[in-house]
């Protein structure tokens, strides 16, 4: 029986490790028995089931007919089955939303100026309403967040409050446009 399953996979672990007759047999293998449950033709059915299961999850090796548990079987499919860290903004992001605010302030404008690009393009001006309704998939707290971006200098807003744009885009406004702060 030839085993291609990837060790990264972590369900045909559980479901090998979930079943009465795989764990009984994986015990027996562990041990160095020959695996077998009881002698009958059903059994012999069941036990090459629970021998498939083993294979696929890959805590056991076929060769020439013997099987073997490999020490390091359950060890291999724990490192692969491990979450990449997260680096960056995603330290900070569960499916996109903050979960938290970084305590160092370089981390946390970061973080900030990557939602002020996700929020607002190049040249685009929003009114509060917008704004917020935008920042709310980030945030529960919308407004506290446009905040952040305001006092970070990542977000202006017009003198009136009812506009907001990217500072970059504010700076590179004339200095007529008294829209500006």
């Amino acid at each position: 029986m030839e085993n291609t399953h990837d060790t990264g996979d972590w369900r045909p672990l559980l479901a090998a490790l979930a079943n009465d007759d795989a764990r009984s047999i994986y015990a027996q293998i562990v041990l160095g028995a020959s695996p077998s449950l009881e002698p009958s033709k059903q059994a012999t059915k069941r036990t090459g089931k629970a021998l498939r299961l083993l294979l696929r999850a890959k805590l056991v090796v076929e060769e020439d007919g013997v099987f073997e548990a490999p020490a390091d079987a359950l060890l291999r499919a724990l490192e692969a089955g491990a979450p990449a860290r997260k680096t960056g903004v995603d330290r900070f992001l569960n499916d996109g939303r903050i979960v938290q605010y970084p305590a160092q302030p370089a981390e946390r404008e970061e973080l900030l100026r990557w939602v002020a690009g996700q929020t607002l393009a190049d040249g685009e001006t929003l009114d509060e309403r917008d704004m917020t309704e935008r920042l709310r998939r980030f945030h529960e707290d919308p407004a506290g967040l446009r905040r952040y971006l305001v006092d970070f200098a990542l977000i202006e807003r017009t003198r009136s409050g009812s506009e907001y744009r990217r500072a970059t885009d504010a700076r590179r406004s004339s200095p007529e446009d008294d829209s500006a702060i």
